[in-house]
């Protein structure tokens, strides 16, 4: 995993089982908090890496065990986690998006962890580096206060 310039990731290295992912969400909640991140968009970074990381500890290894890693931190493009696994290449955002809109009884079983995931970032992406699966979350600060804003609407 990379980082660009103005770029400040922290990283741990967790092992990829369930009831380790409290400990790895709290670890980069805390590293949001600490760049600053609002507490709405900590909740939303939460959900996310919840979701991310549970879809590595049930899919990724095949119940074999592995590690999985996170780096965080304040980038450019927001305050970014970049979650990545060894295990076989997968691109969960190549998934058909869920039809929600359809009865339950009707509905294809799984992507809704995506879905999710999605909405609560400003963005994700997915990239295989060095044999390695790479998901990551961004998730936008606010313009500081004071600064121009176009109105609703557009001009």
């Amino acid at each position: 995993m990379t980082g660009g310039p103005g770029e400040a990731m922290e990283e741990r290295r967790f092992l990829a089982d369930v009831p380790v992912v409290g400990e790895a969400v709290a670890w980069a909640r805390a590293e949001a908090d600490a760049a600053g991140l609002p507490d709405a968009r900590g909740l939303d970074l939460e959900l996310a890496v919840e979701e991310a990381l549970m879809n590595v500890c049930t899919h990724a290894y095949g119940g074999r065990g592995g590690e999985m890693t996170v780096r965080a931190g304040r980038t450019d493009e927001g305050f970014v986690v970049e979650i990545a696994d060894s295990g076989p290449a997968f691109d969960p955002l190549s998934l058909p998006s869920p039809d929600t809109a359809a009865p339950l009884d009707e509905r294809r079983i799984g992507g809704l962890g995506v879905l999710l995931v999605r909405r609560v970032t400003d963005g994700v992406r997915w990239r295989r580096e060095a044999e390695r699966n790479v998901l990551t979350l961004v998730f936008s600060f606010p313009p500081p206060s004071g600064a121009e804003t176009s109105p609703a609407g557009g001009a």
